[in-house]
């Protein structure tokens, strides 16, 4: 015997095959999983009621569980600024309908726009609904990007001469809520 072998056509066949299928295995296992954790996020419905005044959005816990820290997020003005959490709520039992109602002009007439209704699951799991397109998905942290967007938007207020909302603490500023 000079050389290594390489064994039959049929064992290495065999144990590719058995690699896919763990491969297989652990992909139906991840899917599975991250199935069942948006499993309650997909019961919690949404819905935006518009007056000539204000501007009503409705949050409907449909499941067997309840949700906590649920609330709106509302853009101020048409721009990629940051806007400001409204109506947060401790907890929103189940089967019941969180009401939260919000003024469609702010004090410096600009307009306020729902955008977001951020709610953490019974699992501790924190999901962002977004309101316009209805699409669900995990609350992700971007400390960094928002706070350049809150940088950005100040700056445009000083510039347009507003100086008290540009430097006013919004209740979003809390340390929970920077990472939308």
């Amino acid at each position: 015997m000079t050389g290594l072998e390489m064994g039959t056509l049929p064992t290495w066949i065999s144990a590719f095959l058995t690699g896919g299928s763990l491969l297989m295995g652990f992909h139906i296992l991840l899917r599975d999983r991250r199935k069942e954790e948006r499993e309650q996020a997909v019961g919690i419905v949404c819905w935006i009621d518009r007056g000539s005044d204000e501007n009503t959005v409705h949050i409907l816990n449909t499941t067997a569980r309840p949700i906590s820290h649920a609330g709106v997020f509302v853009q101020i003005g048409v721009g990629e600024g940051p806007g400001d959490i409204w109506g947060m709520s401790s907890i929103v039992a189940a089967g019941s309908d969180e009401i939260h109602t919000f003024p469609r002009r702010s004090d410096d007439n600009e307009k306020l726009i729902p955008t977001i209704v951020l709610f953490t699951d019974s699992h501790g799991i924190e999901w962002v609904r977004h309101l316009s397109t209805d699409t669900l998905r995990r609350r992700r942290r971007r400390t960094l990007r928002l706070a350049a967007m809150r940088v950005r938007f100040r700056l445009g207020h000083i510039r347009a001469g507003r100086w008290r909302s540009a430097f006013a603490r919004s209740y979003s500023e809390d340390r929970l809520l920077l990472r939308i």
